[in-house]
C-alpha cells in the first residue's frame, strides 16, 4: 500500500472512532435525561403530595362518599377527605392541632364537607386495624356517633398499650357514644367490619395515598407540610372557596 492510501486508511479509523465516541456520549447524555424524567414523575405523582401547590384532581367516583361518614352542610362547597390511621402519630397531630380549628372554622360554619376513609398503615393487622374496625361498627350503629368516637381516639396520649377490642370499646363508654357496647365488642373479635376496612383500603390505592394523614381538597391531594400547618392549610381552602363561589 501506499504511503497515501495508509494515511487515508488511519484518517479513516481515526474518524470511524470519533463517530464512535461521539454516539457513546449521545447515548449517555440521552439515559441521563431519560432516568431523570422518571425520577421526576415519580416524585412529583400523586401519591408523593410534599409540594407547596395541589395534585390533580382525582376521579370524584373513587372515594365513593355515599358510603363515608361525613361532617358539616349538604350543600357546602367544598369537600375534604381524610385518610388516616388513629394509631400514627402525624394523624394524631392532625387530629389535635389541626382538626378542631378546621371543624371550628369551616365544617360548623358550613363551608366545608369533611369525609373520613380509613387506611390503616401502622399496624393494619393489629392496633391500626382493630381502631378501624371499631369506628366502621360504630358508624354501622350510630352514623351520627361516629365523630364523637372520631375525636376520643384522636385524643388519646400516643402510648404502647394494646388496644383490643376491650380497650377500644372502654373509649367509646368514656367518650359516651351512644352505641351497642356488647355489639361493638363482638364486632371487633369478630372482625365484622373487615370488609369495609378493606373497601377503604383499596379507595386509598387507588387515589394514590401511600401515607398517612393524606387530604384531598376537592379532589386534589393537599401536601402533608401544608395540610399539618393549620395556617397554611386556611389559607389553602379559603383560595379554594373564593374560586367555587
Amino acid at each position: 500500500m501506499s504511503k497515501k492510501g495508509n494515511k487515508g486508511h488511519k484518517q479513516n479509523q481515526v474518524k470511524k472512532r470519533s463517530q464512535a465516541k461521539l454516539m457513546n456520549v449521545s447515548l449517555a447524555i440521552l439515559l441521563i435525561l431519560i432516568i431523570g424524567v422518571i425520577f421526576y414523575k415519580a416524585a412529583s405523582g400523586p401519591g408523593s403530595g410534599t409540594g407547596t401547590g395541589l395534585n390533580e384532581a382525582v376521579n370524584a367516583d373513587i372515594f365513593q362518599l355515599d358510603q363515608q361518614p361525613m361532617l358539616g352542610s349538604e350543600q357546602a362547597p367544598i369537600q375534604i377527605i381524610e385518610f388516616a390511621d388513629f394509631k400514627c402519630s402525624t394523624c394524631q397531630r392532625f387530629g389535635k392541632q389541626v382538626y378542631p380549628s378546621l371543624k371550628k372554622d369551616f365544617i360548623d360554619s358550613g363551608l366545608v364537607q369533611f369525609y373520613f376513609i380509613n387506611f390503616p398503615v401502622v399496624s393494619p393487622n393489629g392496633d391500626s386495624g382493630a381502631a378501624a374496625m371499631a369506628v366502621e361498627a360504630v358508624y354501622n350503629q350510630n352514623p351520627d356517633e361516629f365523630w364523637k368516637y372520631y375525636e376520643a381516639l384522636f385524643a388519646q396520649p400516643e402510648e404502647t398499650d394494646a388496644w383490643n377490642a376491650d380497650r377500644l370499646v372502654q373509649i367509646a363508654k368514656d367518650a359516651n357514644v351512644e352505641v351497642d357496647y356488647e355489639q361493638l365488642k363482638e364486632d371487633i373479635e369478630q372482625k365484622n367490619t373487615i370488609k369495609a376496612v378493606n373497601q377503604d383500603i383499596t379507595i386509598g390505592d387507588q387515589a394514590g395515598v401511600d401515607g398517612t394523614p393524606t387530604l384531598f381538597l376537592n379532589g386534589k391531594q393537599v401536601p402533608i407540610q401544608i395540610s399539618l400547618d393549620y395556617n397554611s392549610f386556611k389559607q389553602l381552602i379559603q383560595k379554594e372557596i373564593d374560586e367555587n363561589s
